[in-house]
C-alpha cells in the first residue's frame, strides 16, 4: 500500500459526469465510461477522449 498515494486520493473529489463547461487544472471526469483528468484548463469545447488538455487514467485500488 502507497500512503503518499492514498493521501492524495483522498483529497481529491470524486469524479463528476462530464458536461460541456469549463474546467480547471485537475479536474476529475467521467465520459463514456473512461474517467479524465484535465491536465490543463478545458473549455465546453475540449471533449474527453479527443485528446488536448484531457488525459485518461485509472482508478487503482
Amino acid at each position: 500500500m502507497d500512503l503518499a498515494n492514498d493521501d492524495i486520493r483522498k483529497r481529491l473529489p470524486p469524479n463528476q459526469s462530464w458536461k460541456a463547461k469549463v474546467y480547471e487544472a485537475q479536474a476529475r471526469v467521467s465520459y463514456n465510461g473512461k474517467n479524465y483528468l484535465a491536465k490543463w484548463y478545458a473549455s465546453a469545447q475540449d471533449t474527453p477522449g479527443n485528446g488536448g488538455p484531457w488525459e485518461e487514467y485509472q482508478e487503482i485500488n
